[in-house]
């Protein structure tokens, strides 16, 4: 054909008796620049055939492009060419599919050997002579073979392989191409096959964090049903399960809004782990327990609670941000495994009653709520009587009056915080303030006044509470 544009591929050699331009030296020409342009790797002609002698005007152009230009003798036929060249091309296809079989073996004998993704990607490193690394979807280093690398995702002079595991991208498996330059399409299969490999190791790894969560699940049932006798055997039992009840602990319960949130939780929770855990020295038991998200908190420090706190509150913020907010109840600190189901019942308290009295999205220790432990130590009909006696009016004439008066006395009287809150404007704070001065006939910005109305909206709270 006069024209092979688009019909050569990179590296293919051309073998031809130039039948389609043997009149035509200006097709000659653009046969050979066309070749070049597509990326032949040589250009074979018998020039005896039709063309006499290897036209000149060919011999330039090809010295021009670098192009090869071989010319074939007469008595030479093509199949003595093609032949021990597809024998040579087999050959090495054949070595290639072994050292990439020879490759994929000892990947994945890595990760049957329980040897970890670093290894993993070490082998890679080495067979391709590369830096690589492994990050996750929310670009933190996963493993790397080159630890003062700061990898940032895909970008250029990267190449980035998909990490699948569980039907979904979990990582991604970044190969710099350095001054090798970029990856031949035999270093490309090693590198997906790498990848392969990495999405088993986490396929493995999540398949034991689900274990270990379920047995956690199951110990913490049985301590709570009082089938442990002693404090020796529960703590024996916690050992085995990577919880050392012997260090300063809190129990910590969080529960979602949404049912489907717990996969959301703990990627929250590993977030927070990586960043933090190293400068606190925090070790968190994490499982699930009755549809919530259950933490056993342990640290090195005597005291722990502020440390759990920010923990907390960490967590607090980022499910905020992700849209499923969490409510979360601390435990006081204890030590050793005779208090556990206290901790764990301290934890439950104070995540029912936090989500009661300010709503999801918050953080609660059980000893911050020592008041209101007190009052639930009264009456509920008395509870009920003293919140209808300083709300009932408020509470009779609807509307946003009580929701008002609520977000003003937890934000302290300060009336910005109040307004932000309740998202509405100034003014239209100061009006339903001055309604609920008239309809209660109080000065509500007295400090007395308001630790009264502070008092009775918990016992509202607390009564419901109690009746449910």
């Amino acid at each position: 054909m006069p024209d092979v544009t688009g019909w050569i591929k990179p590296r293919e050699f051309v073998i031809t008796c130039a039948y389609a331009v043997k009149d035509d030296p200006h097709g000659q020409v653009q046969l050979v620049r066309h070749l070049a342009a597509d990326g032949a790797a040589a250009l074979a002609v018998k020039s005896s055939r039709f063309l006499g002698t290897m036209p000149r005007q060919m011999i330039d152009a090809a010295n021009e492009v670098g192009l090869p230009l071989i010319d074939v003798p007469a008595d030479v036929p093509f199949i003595d060419i093609t032949q021990p060249l597809v024998a040579a091309l087999l050959k090495d296809a054949a070595s290639a599919a072994d050292r990439t079989a020879e490759i994929q073996d000892r990947l994945v004998s890595l990760v049957l050997d329980g040897a970890g993704m670093c290894p993993v990607i070490r082998e890679l490193g080495r067979v391709l002579g590369r830096t690589v690394h492994v990050i996750d979807n929310d670009l933190q280093v996963l493993a790397t073979t080159d630890d003062d690398a700061q990898p940032r995702g895909p970008q250029s002079g990267v190449e980035a392989f998909p990490v699948m595991c569980a039907g979904g991208i979990k990582a991604t498996l970044l190969v710099e191409s350095g001054e090798a330059g970029p990856l031949n399409d035999e270093e490309r299969t090693w590198a997906k096959q790498a990848a392969v490999a990495i999405g088993l190791e986490m396929l493995r790894l999540r398949t034991i964090r689900e274990t270990e969560s379920r047995l956690r699940s199951d110990f913490l049932g049985e301590v709570l049903r009082g089938e442990h006798h002693s404090a020796e055997s529960t703590a024996a039992k916690a050992r085995m399960l990577g919880i050392d009840l012997d260090r300063p602990y809190v129990v910590m319960i969080a529960s979602h809004q949404r049912a489907d949130c717990a996969s959301v939780h703990e990627h929250l929770v590993r977030s927070w782990l990586c960043s933090e855990r190293g400068r606190c020295g925090l070790r968190t038991s994490h499982f699930h327990y009755e549809g919530n998200a259950v933490h056993i908190v342990t640290g090195a420090r005597p005291s722990i609670t502020h440390d759990a706190c920010a923990f907390a509150e960490s967590i607090i913020e980022a499910s905020l941000d992700s849209g499923t907010p969490a409510s979360i109840g601390i435990s006081e600190q204890f030590t050793g495994a005779g208090p556990l189901t206290l901790a764990y019942a301290q934890a439950s308290r104070a995540l029912e009653l936090g989500r009661a009295l300010y709503g999801p999205g918050r953080a609660v220790s059980y000893s911050s709520l020592a008041p209101y432990l007190m009052l639930q130590q009264l009456d509920s009909r008395a509870l009920a009587a003293f919140a209808d006696e300083q709300l009932g009016p408020i509470h009779r004439h609807g509307g946003p009056l009580l929701e008002t008066l609520r977000a003003f006395l937890e934000c302290g009287g300060e009336l910005k915080s109040a307004s932000a809150r309740m998202f509405i404007h100034r003014n239209t704070l100061n009006y339903r303030l001055r309604q609920i001065e008239r309809t209660l006939n109080c000065d509500i910005r007295d400090p007395e006044t308001q630790f009264r109305l502070r008092l009775a909206v918990a016992a509202m709270i607390l009564s419901k509470l109690s009746r449910n």
